[in-house]
């Protein structure tokens, strides 16, 4: 009975990270509140997205610049 209880407890667990891939083998990795994570395209590169800027696994970035 305590197995089953822990077992049921488990499942019960609501995750707050999520992976999406995509028939191409794309990889869009998420997280609840958040959104977009990063991408992984299916040569192992990718887009990394923060409040900061998008940056690339060969080092390209685009850097947000906010107002006030």
């Amino acid at each position: 009975m305590e197995l089953l209880q822990s077992v049921l407890k488990q499942r019960k667990r609501n995750p707050k990270h999520f992976k999406l891939t995509t028939e191409d083998g794309t990889a869009y990795y998420l997280t609840e509140g958040v959104g977009l994570d990063n991408v992984q395209d299916p040569f192992g590169n990718t887009l990394t997205y923060s409040k900061n800027g998008i940056v690339h696994s060969a080092g390209p970035s685009v850097a947000f610049q906010r107002d006030g």
